[in-house]
């Protein structure tokens, strides 16, 4: 589920589908459905990597740790804390599209996941065994720039996916899994 919505975050529609007729953007389409048939199973190759030319594995992605150093860190931990409050008074002016508060505050945290494993994946690309600052920066500014635009996040099924990982204990586990920053003992949250 965490792919799925950190591949809708992170895919760009482009000029293309904007200037192009019904078949290209039917085309659009179909490539879209496959990668994120892709992205739910999570084996192989990544898709969708576009202009970066990197053949990514999942495996390699999911290798990836949180930030190494403490400076990185605070750095990264600054960056979320500002996205955060960014996203938290943009919901309370403009809203989410349209969804009512508490799901729309949902759908921020799914964004933070989605930050966490797109920042994977760009260290991935340049090779990292850690997250860094300007993976974290990248990521974030890809998820920013999704949020509102990208038509498949105001989806009534990314409600649904919201809800559906807080009732199970979905997050808790998401947190765990993807943490930005690893204590000293390696595990969790700093």
């Amino acid at each position: 589920m965490l792919r799925q919505t950190a591949y809708a975050c992170g895919v760009s529609e482009g000029w293309r589908a904007a200037t192009g007729g019904v078949w290209v953007k039917v085309g659009i389409v179909f490539r879209q459905l496959g990668e994120s048939r892709r992205y739910r199973r999570g084996r192989g190759v990544v898709p969708g990597l576009g202009r970066s030319g990197a053949a990514i594995r999942f495996a390699q992605l999911e290798a990836v740790g949180g930030c190494a150093g403490e400076e990185e860190a605070d750095r990264v931990a600054d960056l979320l804390s500002r996205f955060v409050r960014h996203r938290i008074e943009m919901i309370g002016k403009a809203g989410y599209y349209d969804w009512p508060m508490f799901d729309a505050l949902l759908g921020l945290w799914c964004q933070v996941a989605a930050v966490s494993w797109r920042s994977r994946l760009h260290a991935a690309v340049r090779g990292g065994q850690a997250i860094g600052f300007e993976d974290v920066a990248k990521a974030v500014g890809e998820v920013d720039r999704a949020a509102g635009r990208a038509r498949g996040l105001g989806h009534f099924s990314e409600r649904v996916r919201s809800r559906f990982l807080v009732t199970g204990g979905g997050f808790d586990r998401l947190v765990a899994t993807w943490p930005f920053v690893r204590e000293r003992g390696g595990q969790g949250l700093r």
